[in-house]
C-alpha cells in the first residue's frame, strides 16, 4: 500500500453535504467548521455547485475510526478535499436535487429486511428519563418510571412510547458489563414491574448498555488488560466528564463469557424488547484483532438468540445499520447549528430511524447525565430543547423529550412533543 491521497478541487462557491454529525452543509463561511468534520457514516459526500449537486463515493469505505473522514479543506479560492489514503474515488451523474444525488448512493447500498422492525414500527415517540447518574445521586427510580407510564396511559400517549432508561444498571457508564437492575432504584423486582407494566400499555423499554465498556474499578474480570484493545474514554476531562471507560477487545473469548452472560441474562429475565448498545458504530484499529468484524459477530450472535430484538445504538454507520436499526442523531454543538443538511436522512431512509443524542435536551433545568454540556450551559434548556426539536424534526426522528418526572412531572412543552406524534 502506497499510502496515496485523492484529492479534488471545487470552487469555493459550492457547498458540501456530509453525512458526518447526522448530515451538515459546510459553506466558505464554515471553512474553519469544516475541519472539525468526524467519522462519515458511509462513502459519500455531495457537492452543491448552483443548482447541480454531484455525488462523490469512495472505495474501499473503512469503518474505523480514522479511516473514513474525507478532509475537507479550504485552500485559496477553492475546496481542496483529500479522501482517506489508497481509496479510489467515483463520481456518480450530477443531478438537480440532493435527492437526486443520493438516490445513486442508495441504489447501491441496498438492505434486506432487519431485525427488531415489529418493535421499532410501533415507535411514536420517546421519553428519555435519567435513572442513577454519573455521580450515583438518584434522579428517578423504577417506581417512578411506573408512575410516569401510568400517567401517560392516562393521557392516551402510553402506547407506542419508547422510555429510554440511562443509569438503570447504577451510576451511568459504572458496573459495566453487569448489565442488572441496580438495587437502589428498586432492584430486579421493580424492574420487572416496569417492563411488565410497558407491555401492558403498549410502551416499549430501552436500557443503556455499551457494547465494548469495561468498568475496570467493578473488578468483574480481574485480568481486564488481556482483553483491551489499548483505547479508552477519559471520563475526567473532555467535553462531557463521567466516569471512565476501557474499551475491550470484544471477540476475545473470556470477554464474550462475561459480557453475554449478563446480557443474555437481562434479554430473557426481563423479556426485553429492545436494548440500547452505545458507540455501537465505533471501531477503532487493535492490536489484537479486527473490531468491524467483532462487532458483526456480535450483533449476529445477539440475533442468532433473539432474532426479534430491537437494537439501537450510538454512531450512525453502515456497517451496523443492518442489525441496529434506531440510531442516535448527532449530539448538537454550537458549531454545527443552522448547518443541517438532509443528507443522512437521505442515505439511510427506509432503513432506520432516528432519536436525538443522549445529549437530548430537557425543556427545563433537570437532573441527568451531561447536564453540563456546554451548549445548554452557555445558551439555556429552552433554547437548546428548541433546537433539538427542528433537529428532530428536520431528520423525520422520533419525536422525543427527557423529563426530570420526579419533581416536575410531565412539562406542558414536552407535553405538547409528545402530543405531536
Amino acid at each position: 500500500m502506497n499510502e496515496e491521497h485523492e484529492v479534488l478541487h471545487f470552487p469555493m462557491s459550492c457547498a458540501i453535504h456530509s453525512p458526518t454529525y447526522s448530515g451538515v452543509r459546510v459553506t466558505a463561511d464554515a471553512a474553519d467548521y469544516a475541519r472539525t468534520l468526524y467519522e462519515v457514516p458511509g462513502p459519500l459526500i455531495v457537492v452543491e455547485e448552483g443548482s447541480v449537486f454531484t455525488g462523490i463515493t469512495w472505495d474501499p469505505w473503512n469503518p474505523r475510526i480514522g479511516h473514513t473522514k474525507p478532509d475537507i479543506l479550504a485552500e485559496g479560492s477553492s475546496w481542496k478535499i483529500v479522501f482517506p489514503p489508497d481509496a479510489s474515488i467515483r463520481r456518480y451523474p450530477p443531478e438537480s436535487t440532493l435527492d437526486g444525488a443520493v438516490t445513486h448512493y442508495r441504489e447501491e447500498h441496498r438492505m434486506p429486511p432487519f431485525p427488531g422492525r415489529g418493535a421499532l414500527d410501533r415507535i411514536r415517540r420517546a421519553v428519555y428519563l435519567d435513572l442513577c447518574l454519573v455521580d450515583g445521586r438518584v434522579a428517578h427510580t423504577f417506581r417512578d418510571a411506573c408512575d410516569l407510564l401510568a400517567e401517560l396511559e392516562r393521557t392516551g400517549l402510553a402506547e407506542g412510547t419508547l422510555l429510554y432508561l440511562a443509569g438503570w444498571q447504577g451510576a451511568y457508564d459504572t458496573r459495566m458489563p453487569a448489565w442488572e437492575p441496580a438495587q437502589n432504584l428498586g432492584g430486579r423486582a421493580g424492574f420487572a414491574e416496569l417492563v411488565g407494566q410497558s407491555k401492558e400499555v403498549g410502551a416499549i423499554v430501552l436500557p443503556h448498555m455499551n457494547f465494548w465498556g469495561y468498568d475496570k474499578s467493578s473488578g468483574l474480570m480481574p485480568e481486564w488488560e488481556k482483553a483491551w484493545t489499548g483505547h479508552r474514554w477519559v471520563g475526567n476531562t473532555g467535553l462531557c466528564p463521567g466516569n471512565p471507560i476501557e474499551y475491550m477487545q470484544i471477540d476475545d473469548p473470556a470477554w464474550i463469557t462475561l459480557f453475554d452472560g449478563y446480557f443474555d441474562r437481562a434479554v430473557e429475565e426481563f423479556g426485553l424488547e429492545a436494548v440500547f448498545l452505545d458507540q455501537c458504530g465505533n471501531a477503532y484499529d487493535s492490536p489484537k484483532g479486527d473490531l468491524v468484524a467483532a462487532t458483526r459477530a456480535l450483533l449476529e450472535r445477539i440475533h442468532g438468540k433473539f432474532p426479534d430484538l430491537l437494537l439501537g445504538a450510538e454512531v450512525l454507520s453502515e456497517h451496523i445499520v443492518d442489525h441496529v436499526p434506531l440510531i442516535q442523531a448527532c449530539w448538537l454543538m454550537a458549531q454545527n447549528i443552522g448547518k443541517f443538511s438532509p443528507i443522512a436522512r437521505m442515505m439511510f431512509e427506509g432503513r432506520i430511524r432516528f432519536i436525538p443524542h443522549l445529549f437530548l435536551a430537557a425543556s427545563r433545568p433537570c437532573r441527568y447525565v451531561y447536564t453540563n454540556m456546554p451548549l445548554i450551559v452557555e445558551e439555556g434548556v429552552e433554547t437548546v430543547f428548541a433546537w433539538y426539536q427542528e433537529n428532530t424534526r428536520l431528520l423525520g426522528g422520533i419525536p422525543s423529550v427527557r423529563l426530570d418526572y420526579a419533581r416536575a412531572g410531565i412539562d406542558s412543552a414536552s407535553k405538547a412533543v409528545l402530543h405531536s406524534a
